[in-house]
């Protein structure tokens, strides 16, 4: 399977390639220009990776579109990962294969080192991600993600299938048509998670795997005062767009603000492709 890793500004803070590197994988890291390249090379952030320069106006939105257009064939499965990862954690694997854990009635001292649990390389890429996969398939998914955080909690049951799938870590299924919208430069997971429940009905999440990384780090498309403009604006684009599958909820941080995937239009998507199956 191809691991794709698009990467902007991070020579020095590009972790994810690392931690494949030493496990013996060979991941593609995504760049905008020769330029970026040399100076990525120069640092040793290249070693043991495959580089792909797309020479593409700086947007993550056109880096995840080229990769498809040009890496990816139709049918296929691959990986996209930030590039600033440290690692991954999923539940220890004397409980992994049960569909759903008691947490409710755990402490932290039981509860998180189950969760916590640190998952190699190899576990990921034999284990986890091709269960993931077979889940999709069974279902009729083409977008997989992992949990948006590590508070095992929230996590007690093991797939959700009509929720926000994050592009820190996706697995995705190349299907004509599923294009990544020009206009949605930030937040285009979003978009992309709504118009694969639009057309799909489902999309699957396994919540016993969380991809780890820092809340920021150095590089990428900068800190979020320096984005929140343009997030808003994106936003504004999304709503206009989906205006009955999310709404824009306020955050206490900074101004900022975040979509959220209304649950009962998730829910009609879900029923609507049943009864056309």
């Amino acid at each position: 399977m191809k691991i794709v890793i698009p990467s902007y500004h991070r020579p020095d803070t590009a972790t994810t390639p690392h931690w494949l590197v030493k496990a013996g994988y060979r991941p593609i890291i995504v760049l905008h220009s020769h330029e970026e390249a040399r100076t990525y090379e120069n640092s040793g952030a290249l070693s043991g990776c495959q580089v792909v320069v797309t020479d593409m106006p700086i947007g993550i939105h056109y880096q995840r579109q080229w990769i498809e257009d040009h890496l990816v064939d139709e049918g296929e499965w691959y990986l996209s990962m930030d590039d600033n990862l440290t690692g991954w954690q999923a539940v220890h694997p004397e409980y992994y294969l049960s569909e759903q854990l008691p947490v409710h009635t755990w402490k932290n001292a039981t509860g998180r080192p189950i969760y916590q649990f640190p998952c190699t390389p190899t576990r990921l890429m034999e284990e986890i991600i091709p269960e993931t996969i077979s889940k999709a398939e069974t279902l009729g998914a083409n977008l997989c993600g992992f949990a948006h955080n590590d508070n095992y909690y929230y996590r007690g049951e093991k797939w959700k299938l009509g929720t926000f799938v994050c592009a820190k870590s996706m697995v995705k299924r190349k299907v004509p048509g599923r294009h990544f919208d020009p206009l949605i430069p930030i937040c285009e997971d979003y978009d992309q998670t709504l118009l694969h429940l639009q057309e799909d009905g489902v999309v699957v999440v396994n919540r016993y795997a969380y991809p780890v990384k820092k809340h920021y780090t150095r590089g990428g498309c900068g800190t979020l005062p320096e984005r929140l403009t343009l997030k808003k604006q994106c936003l504004e684009r999304l709503q206009s767009k989906w205006p009955r599958a999310l709404y824009i909820k306020s955050k206490r941080d900074q101004g900022n603000v975040d979509p959220v995937i209304i649950h009962s239009w998730a829910k009609r998507q879900q029923h609507h492709d049943s009864a056309h199956a």
